[in-house]
């Protein structure tokens, strides 16, 4: 019983996310009290806002115009509630984990829908990946050199246009939290995860942040140990 309250919490948190930063893209007031659909702008019933379940009832359409609803806001929130109940805990290590969880959401729903995310968010991030640091062991010289092969890797990738400095700002704030080895299995499952989407979508931009994200929480809740839990 607890598990599945945690996992409708976080199917709501993941949604709330969306909300917020879909606003703030497209400078809505976040006082608005009725979310409505972005293309016929007709206020939303409460069950069309139902976390998963409300496009399920849709048939993956708006009720009102009919306009085909997009995938990605409940698989975000199918991700947020498997995470939320493994993660949504009291223990302090667990809390920062969750909290990376949100900020990853927050960046790549703001790349999903600009290719780019504020400097805000990304500092806030960062803080939260250095507090991780400091309740993980202490680094070994080895670990220390690979680390530093690999940020001179992704500034070059940055540099070469191969990846954006947000995606770069990521990698790197993952690598402190968590060290090169979890860091670089996450960055070759997101590039795996993104060619085989681009096979089938065959889209000229894709943002990144989305596959990191994705490919962070899957393997959160999947491999704990991995993260230290």
């Amino acid at each position: 019983m607890l598990l599945a309250g945690k996992f409708i919490l976080g199917t709501i948190i993941a949604s709330f996310i969306q909300c917020l930063v879909w606003r703030q893209v497209n400078h809505v007031s976040q006082f608005i009290a009725r979310s409505f659909c972005d293309t016929c702008h007709h206020s939303l019933a409460f069950w069309q806002l139902i976390p998963i379940i409300g496009v399920a009832l849709q048939k993956g359409r708006c009720h009102f115009c009919q306009h085909k609803l997009s995938l990605a806001p409940p698989l975000f929130e199918l991700f947020g509630g498997f995470f939320a109940s493994r993660y949504l805990t009291l223990n302090l290590y667990a809390g920062l984990l969750f909290s990376l969880g949100l900020w990853l959401a927050a960046l790549a729903w703001f790349d999903l829908l600009t290719l780019s995310v504020p400097n805000i968010l990304l500092l806030l991030g960062l803080i939260f990946c250095l507090s991780l640091r400091f309740l993980k062991p202490t680094l070994t010289p080895f670990d220390l050199v690979i680390m530093l092969c690999l940020c001179l890797i992704l500034v070059i990738f940055n540099w070469r246009h191969w990846l954006g400095a947000g995606d770069t700002l990521v990698l790197l704030g993952l690598m402190l939290a968590f060290g090169w080895y979890c860091t670089c299995l996450i960055l070759f499952l997101a590039t795996l995860g993104c060619l085989v989407f681009n096979i089938f979508a065959k889209v000229a931009k894709l943002p990144f942040i989305p596959f990191l994200t994705l490919t962070y929480l899957g393997l959160a809740y999947v491999f704990p140990p991995l993260f230290g839990v």
